[in-house]
C-alpha cells in the first residue's frame, strides 16, 4: 500500500486529488497542514475527498521544511513515504525539500527556488536568453519609481514571491508606482507564519494572448498535455476568469515550444508537473512566469474531459514510479468561465441558469451562499466558483459556458456607505 504525503492542497476542489488516489490505489494518504481552519469549507462542499484522509499532521510552518521534517521523519520511521506532493506554490520548495530528504521522485531544489521565486526565474531566463518582457528589482518605493522610468509606463507591478494575482497591477503613472509599492512593501505574510519576501518586481507591458503550457517532466524531456488560452479580467488587476483546452488555434507552434522548452531547461526544471504561463505578442512569445506545481483553479478538470485521463491520477503515478503514460490526443475542447461579483456587499440571492445541468456541462459549482460576504475581483481568491463545458470545438464550448454565465445571476446586497 503506497504511502502519499500531501503538502497543503487547494481549500476548493482540492481533495479531488484524494479521491483520484484512492480510486486508483489501496493508498494511505496523510496531509499536512499549518491551518485546518483554511480547509473549513472544504470539509462541507468537498465531504468526500475529505473523509478519504487517513490521518492529518499540523505543523509550525508548512512552507519550511525544517518545521516540517522532525513530524515527517517519524511518520516516516513508522509508514514509509512513497511520494509527496503539492498543488500550491507556497509549498513547492518544502516538498522538494523533503523529497530529496526522503529519496522521493520530486523537482530539484534549486529549480524548484528559481521557480517559486520571479527574480530568479527572471534572471534565469536572462541568462539563457529566453524571451520574456523586460524586468527589474526594487527593494524600496524609491527604487520602484525609478524602475518604472526606466522600463517605461505603463508597467506591471508584483511581489517577486506573489501567488494568485495577489497584488500583480498595471500601473500608469508615478502616483500609481508609489501606492502599489507601498502596498507590496507592507504585506508581511501569506497566511499565518508564511512570511513574505516584500520586494517589487517591475515589468516592461506587453500586449498579447496569455496562455498557459502543461507540461510533465521526466526522463529527460518536458512532455506537453497541452495549451489553455486564457481570459483575464480588465486591467488593472490580472484575473483568470476562464479559457479554454486545448488551445489548438495557436500559429508558430514551433516557436512556442522552443521558448517553452528553453525556459524550463533555463531554471534547470527536472521532474514533475509545470503551469508556465506564455505571452503570444507581435514579436513572438514571452515567458510571464514558471509554476512548479499542476495548474489550479478548474484547469486540471478542463484537462481530464478533454484528453480522458485523470491528470491528477498521472501525476501520483509519476510520483510513485517516477514516470507515467501521458494522453496525446484530444476528444473534445473544453471551456471554462468563472463566477463573480462586481461590487462588493452581501449576497442576497443566487439564481442558477436552466443550462447549468445539461449533458455538456462538465461541472457547475458556485462556493458562496445567501448571507456570504463578497468583494470584486481583487485576487484569484475572490472567484465565486466555475462553470465548465465540453464541444466538438472551442466555439461551441465557449458559447454554451458565456451563456450559462449570462444567465446566473448573483444578486447583491451592498453596503450602506458611512
Amino acid at each position: 500500500m503506497p504511502h502519499i504525503l500531501l503538502l497543503e492542497t487547494k481549500p476548493i476542489g482540492g481533495f479531488e486529488i484524494v479521491q483520484a488516489i484512492k480510486s486508483k490505489w489501496q493508498a494511505r494518504v496523510t496531509l499536512v497542514t499549518q491551518n485546518l481552519d483554511y480547509y473549513s469549507l472544504a470539509r462541507s462542499a468537498d465531504a468526500i475527498g475529505w473523509s478519504l484522509i487517513d490521518e492529518t499532521i499540523l505543523v509550525p510552518d508548512s512552507s519550511d521544511a525544517t518545521c516540517i521534517y522532525p513530524a515527517i521523519e517519524r511518520l516516516h520511521s513508522v509508514t514509509p513515504v512513497d511520494a509527496i506532493l503539492t498543488l500550491l506554490d507556497l509549498n513547492v520548495v518544502a516538498a522538494a525539500d523533503l523529497a530529496k530528504n526522503l529519496g522521493c521522485f520530486y523537482l530539484n531544489p534549486t529549480a524548484a527556488r528559481n521557480v517559486r521565486n520571479k527574480l530568479l526565474t527572471r534572471e534565469n531566463l536572462a541568462k539563457a536568453r529566453v524571451p520574456q518582457p523586460n524586468f527589474a528589482l526594487a527593494r524600496n518605493v524609491a527604487e520602484a519609481i525609478d524602475q518604472c522610468l526606466k522600463i517605461g509606463f505603463p508597467v506591471i507591478m508584483k511581489p517577486v514571491d506573489g501567488v494568485a494575482s495577489i497584488n500583480v497591477k498595471k500601473i500608469e503613472n508615478i502616483q500609481e508606482a508609489i501606492a502599489h509599492a507601498e502596498l507590496i512593501l507592507s504585506h508581511k505574510t501569506y497566511g499565518p507564519h508564511i512570511r513574505a519576501a516584500r520586494m517589487v518586481l517591475v515589468e516592461e507591458y506587453l500586449e498579447g494572448v496569455l496562455v498557459s503550457a502543461e507540461t510533465l517532466t521526466f526522463d529527460g524531456k518536458h512532455h506537453l498535455l497541452g495549451f489553455c488560452d486564457k481570459i483575464l479580467s480588465p486591467w488593472p488587476t490580472a484575473v483568470e476568469l476562464g479559457g479554454t483546452f486545448p488551445a489548438t488555434w495557436i500559429h508558430d507552434i514551433n516557436d512556442v515550444n522552443l521558448v517553452l522548452n528553453s525556459a524550463l531547461n533555463s531554471v534547470g526544471f527536472d521532474f514533475g508537473p509545470a503551469h508556465t504561463e506564455l505571452l503570444l505578442t507581435k514579436n513572438g512569445p514571452k515567458i510571464i512566469e514558471i509554476n512548479g506545481r499542476l495548474a489550479g483553479g478548474p484547469v486540471p478538470n478542463l484537462i481530464n474531459t478533454a484528453l480522458e485521463q485523470n491528470i491528477y491520477q498521472t501525476v501520483v503515478s509519476l510520483h510513485l514510479e517516477g514516470r507515467c503514460d501521458i494522453a496525446l490526443s484530444h476528444s473534445c475542447v473544453c471551456a471554462n468561465r468563472a463566477f463573480y461579483v462586481t461590487k462588493d456587499g452581501t449576497v442576497d440571492s443566487i439564481f442558477e441558469s436552466p443550462l447549468a445541468h445539461t449533458s455538456e456541462v462538465v461541472s457547475y459549482s458556485l462556493t458562496v451562499r445567501p448571507g456570504d460576504r463578497v468583494r470584486t475581483l481583487q485576487s484569484n481568491f475572490d472567484r465565486l466558483g466555475f462553470i465548465i463545458t465540453r464541444g466538438s470545438t472551442r466555439h461551441e464550448a465557449q458559447s454554451l459556458a458565456d451563456k450559462i454565465l449570462s444567465e446566473t445571476k448573483i444578486h447583491i446586497k451592498e453596503e450602506p456607505t458611512r
